[in-house]
């Protein structure tokens, strides 16, 4: 357990820095959620949950990248109106950068899922998709999977380029009977 807090307290500063420099803020500014708590270390083993009817439980966690803006929130944007202001707060002024969930694939341990992922609009074009991209394929390696899965709309084509040029292959695609969206399901062997 020490070795994964050592293991996630480096991954978590390695991302702090590239985040920061790309939004121009300190390190100390970008802090990472997991299920609403902010993260200090994950536990590498950690033990799935059984529910009261027996499921598996095979959430892995919802993470969230927020920007921690605390008493400098005009400074960063500018004046703002207070009811705009309100609107992006987010708990002691942290701003949500990107969110994204985990899961292992249920009943096989050797695939990560990776769902939901999004990068909010005011920090689009600024490589944040492809940074946290590789956090991902950093807590899949934390967490001992062996690939990742995902799956991804063929509109989307920004998060089609990151996952290209991240070395991500898609491996199937179909029409989706319900949405009619085309849906390409994509793998990387980590």
């Amino acid at each position: 357990m020490e070795d994964s807090s050592v293991a996630t307290l480096a991954i978590l500063a390695k991302y702090q820095k590239l985040i920061s420099k790309r939004l121009d803020c300190k390190p100390k500014h970008i802090k990472f959620y997991m299920d609403g708590a902010e993260i200090g270390s994950i536990d590498a083993e950690k033990k799935k949950e059984w529910d009261t009817d027996y499921v598996y439980n095979w959430e892995l966690g919802e993470f969230q990248v927020m920007l921690d803006k605390k008493n400098i929130l005009p400074q960063y944007f500018g004046t703002v109106d207070r009811h705009s202001a309100d609107q992006l707060l987010f708990a002691n002024y942290s701003l949500c950068i990107s969110d994204f969930k985990l899961y292992q694939l249920p009943h096989c341990c050797a695939y990560m899922v990776s769902c939901n992922s999004r990068v909010w609009d005011r920090y689009q074009n600024n490589k944040i998709g492809t940074i946290l991209n590789k956090l991902r394929i950093d807590l899949g390696k934390l967490f001992n999977y062996s690939a990742i899965l995902c799956t991804d709309v063929s509109s989307n084509q920004y998060q089609k380029k990151i996952l290209k040029n991240n070395n991500w292959k898609d491996i199937h695609t179909v029409k989706n009977k319900r949405s009619g969206n085309k849906i390409h399901l994509t793998v990387i062997d980590i």
